[in-house]
């Protein structure tokens, strides 16, 4: 890592771009260091569970927790994390992630969203049953925005095509015809 900020440095000239490519660097580095943290943590996260009691009461001198829908707490905390872990991956990839499909990462993060409502929700009585209809508008305007955003990217970067220009164009010609 010394040799890469070195190199990095030595083309820069003045003190005060080294300065703020130091400190840009010790950001990105820490940034990085948090999200490997984050991936890194996601197994404790999932067995997180263990922790809970097999019993539908979980009583301390700071708490008390009770569970009706659940046979107990430990299999309430299993669904649970179950619902969570994929969310928070998706989510952290979602934030991460620098492409241009991106925004299709949200369906699932909207379906676990979903999915984790309906855990916490007492008053359901199965899971996973009704998620897909809440998440079909989702699917539908976020395809159609990652394919509007393709099209764009595709006549930009293939075909050399700017879109503005063309609009433009398009419109000067209606103006004509008026």
């Amino acid at each position: 890592m010394k040799d890469i900020d070195v190199k990095t440095l030595s083309v820069i000239k003045s003190e005060e771009e080294k300065k703020r490519a130091e400190k840009l660097l010790k950001k990105v580095t820490f940034t990085g260091i948090l999200i490997i943290f984050l991936i890194s943590v996601s197994p404790c996260i999932f067995y997180f569970y263990e922790a809970f009691p097999n019993s539908t009461v979980w009583k301390t001198s700071f708490f008390t927790v009770k569970v009706s829908n659940y046979s107990s707490l430990h299999s309430a905390a299993w669904y649970f994390v179950n619902k969570f872990v994929p969310f928070y991956l998706f989510l952290l990839w979602f934030l991460t992630c620098r492409h241009w499909w991106r925004y299709i990462i949200l369906i699932p993060v909207t379906l676990y969203i979903f999915q984790l409502i309906t855990i916490l929700n007492t008053s359901v009585e199965f899971v996973d049953e009704m998620e897909i209809y809440w998440l079909i508008p989702v699917i539908l305007v976020t395809a159609a925005v990652v394919h509007t955003l393709r099209l764009k990217l595709f006549y930009r970067v293939v075909r050399g095509v700017d879109l503005e220009k063309l609009n433009k164009e398009l419109k000067s010609y209606d103006l004509d015809k008026k």
